[in-house]
């Protein structure tokens, strides 16, 4: 169970670690945020990488939890897409881009545990989008899976580059990307259902 201390501090240095990068931030700045000693955030965690790990775990878990919750709330597959990227683009801009390149750089095995979310997370339920959008009669039925889910993956490896997110503008050509890429799946009564999603 995550005591009252442990879950103020996983969630400031959260913050931080997102609006500042990893690298250059101290456990001495995380307990002074936090209005504790440095030695109380030692009694819950080994080492700033123990830190680091265990709000990376909390992110994934609770962003597989979101697309669960998607997966049972969302009328048909293309409120169920336009949601997730709705998701997507909420976690994205909630990261500088410098703790992006914090992680590539210097904790290569955290930044690793991003990509592994890719294909054990995000990939079986573009999958699972796909073919139910398909039986729904709302996607197009001569649609490639595999090449489908790859140009969903490859948009959300550019939505993951710090250049992109330093850059505010490229929301919107991404905004662009991903409603072309919806307009090239869905069929004429999926496009009524996703008119009825955009103006809600």
């Amino acid at each position: 169970m995550t005591t009252d201390k442990k879950k103020l501090i996983l969630e400031t240095a959260s913050q931080l670690f997102l609006s500042y990068g990893i690298q250059h931030l101290t456990m001495d700045d995380i307990a002074n945020d936090c209005g504790i000693s440095k030695k109380t955030i030692y009694k819950h965690f080994q080492n700033k990488s123990d830190l680091i790990l265990q709000i990376i775990e909390i992110k994934i878990t609770t962003f597989s939890e979101n697309l669960s919750e998607l997966n049972s709330v969302s009328e048909n597959a293309v409120n169920e897409l336009y949601c997730f990227f709705n998701i997507i683009n909420d976690l994205v801009r909630s990261f500088s881009p410098t703790v992006l390149k914090d992680l590539r750089k210097f904790h290569l095995t955290f930044y690793l545990k991003y990509e592994q979310l890719k294909t054990d997370i995000i990939l079986p339920f573009l999958i699972a989008n796909i073919k139910k959008g398909i039986q729904e009669n709302l996607y197009k039925s001569d649609l490639n899976i595999e090449e489908t889910t790859h140009s969903i993956l490859n948009i959300l490896n550019v939505w993951f580059k710090e250049d992109f997110i330093a850059d505010k503008a490229s929301f919107k050509s991404l905004e662009f990307l991903q409603n072309i890429l919806l307009h090239r799946l869905i069929t004429l009564k999926g496009l009524k259902k996703l008119s009825k999603v955009t103006q809600n």
